[in-house]
């Protein structure tokens, strides 16, 4: 294998890690931000269950991605 191609690719990878660890960041904040509003206001807002559905299939996509770009 070329030492260069190596290289781009490993650089690659840490980018996309990188971008993923941000991704999840954001995420969390997001969760917080809910559950800040819920405790305040004592009760969930109405878009709560629906925006956590939508975090749970982003985390899911997030785990089985790796498997699906390395075909493992």
């Amino acid at each position: 294998m070329n030492t260069c191609l190596a290289v781009s690719s490993v650089t690659s990878s840490i980018l996309v890690d990188l971008r993923v660890t941000k991704l999840i960041a954001a995420l969390g904040l997001n969760v917080n931000q809910l559950a800040k509003v819920a405790n305040a206001a004592g009760q969930l807002a109405p878009e709560t269950e629906a925006t956590l559905a939508s975090l749970l299939r982003v985390f899911d996509r997030i785990r089985i991605l790796p498997r699906e770009l390395t075909g493992t």
